[in-house]
């Protein structure tokens, strides 16, 4: 019945993917990495292989929980205490949010590629500092119209002022972590992102009743899912990207 009600609702919904993909890609490479700390073309090689299907998984995440927040709230959540209005409250927050999955996935890969290096004060650094900007972002936009949004908006602005650093100071163990290969990697996710995207907003726009309908909005939401996994799926076959099968 309160504001942080809602952004705890939100925050259920956008860590679902961020624990079952992000979360769990950063535990599983960390053993790898620390067996590879002192090799470092292979370490490297490990890392990049990290970010890549952190971006290949986080994007069209981001882009998905933007599109149909509001169903996936109403499917999760709707009930005899849970109004249509709270549902849009949710996906209001959920909008603020969402944005940021693949930076809080990449964080996670990041920090197990320091940690992997015994390299525990940077990531610490860092995260101290975007833990004071959030502070202060928290206090500025709560007075904005976002109200309470704000506070999911800050979270996703420090998430990228944090994968930023990381990177630039991951210098320190790989010169060039970035290179062209990674960058290709992530244009053709950020491309075929933009295809379901809008694929999937002409099937929320078409299929949405707009009513609250409990099942109308899971079947917008399993026809959004469907869509966006094929989309994804085929095209990264086209574009024969080896982080289809890396992160099945």
């Amino acid at each position: 019945e309160s504001a942080m009600a809602s952004v705890s609702w939100a925050q259920r919904l956008y860590q679902f993917p961020l624990g079952v993909f992000g979360i769990a890609l950063a535990t599983a490479i960390y053993p790898l990495l620390a067996k590879q700390a002192k090799e470092h073309d292979t370490f490297a090689s490990t890392m990049r292989r990290g970010l890549r299907t952190a971006v290949f998984i986080g994007l069209p995440a981001s882009a998905g929980l933007l599109l149909v927040r509001d169903q996936l709230a109403t499917v999760v959540f709707q009930g005899a205490s849970f109004t249509q209005a709270d549902a849009i409250a949710v996906g209001t927050i959920l909008l603020g949010y969402a944005p940021a999955i693949w930076a809080y996935s990449m964080v996670q890969v990041l920090t197990k590629g320091y940690y992997a290096k015994g390299n525990k004060i940077t990531p610490v650094r860092v995260a101290v500092w975007c833990v004071g900007l959030n502070l202060v972002l928290n206090c500025i936009l709560i007075w904005t119209p976002l109200r309470a949004s704000g506070l999911a908006w800050s979270t996703a602005i420090c998430a990228v002022v944090q994968v930023s650093f990381l990177l630039v100071l991951f210098r320190q163990h790989v010169p060039v972590l970035v290179d062209s290969e990674v960058l290709r990697s992530w244009v053709r996710t950020a491309v075929l992102t933009i295809c379901m995207g809008a694929l999937v907003s002409y099937l929320v726009y078409v299929l949405d009743n707009a009513n609250g309908d409990w099942l109308n909005a899971l079947y917008v939401l399993l026809a959004a899912v469907i869509a966006g996994v094929l989309v994804i799926a085929g095209g990264s076959t086209l574009f024969k990207m080896p982080e289809l099968a890396w992160a099945i």
